[in-house]
């Protein structure tokens, strides 16, 4: 009973993080500050990909690869989230460098966005 109870925690814990970032993303994306709205989305789906692993009875993913073999995992509910998930991979890594223009921060921001729809109804339908 108790090891439910820290899943419930942990789960609340993610949605409260995934409330915050959405705001700072929406707020980093008004002042054009796409560094900071890579984080932010990067943020958003690892946090969602963690409730959903904790949904699956799994445990939290510890590592970038785990993320990725989860994204790859859920590409038997939706043939698209493996595909989306390299674009979130492309968002994080802009966050540590800085590499992407206004025009691909754009592009891989639209396909991030679609992910975490997708990781939404992954969720709703686990619930």
């Amino acid at each position: 009973m108790s090891e439910l109870r820290e899943i419930l925690r942990e789960i609340e814990k993610r949605r409260r993080d995934i409330e915050i970032l959405f705001n700072n993303y929406h707020e980093s994306i008004n002042n054009k500050d796409y560094f900071k709205a890579s984080e932010d989305l990067w943020g958003i789906v690892n946090s969602e990909m963690a409730i959903i692993s904790l949904l699956l009875g799994k445990r939290l993913p510890s590592s970038h690869g785990e993320l990725r073999a989860l994204a790859h995992s859920l590409g038997r509910l939706d043939h698209e989230i493996p595909d989306l998930f390299r674009s979130a991979e492309t968002l994080h890594a802009n966050f540590y460098h800085n590499f992407l223009d206004e025009d691909r921060f754009s592009y891989e921001r639209l396909r991030v966005e679609r992910l975490i729809e997708k990781l939404d109804q992954v969720l709703r339908s686990s619930i």
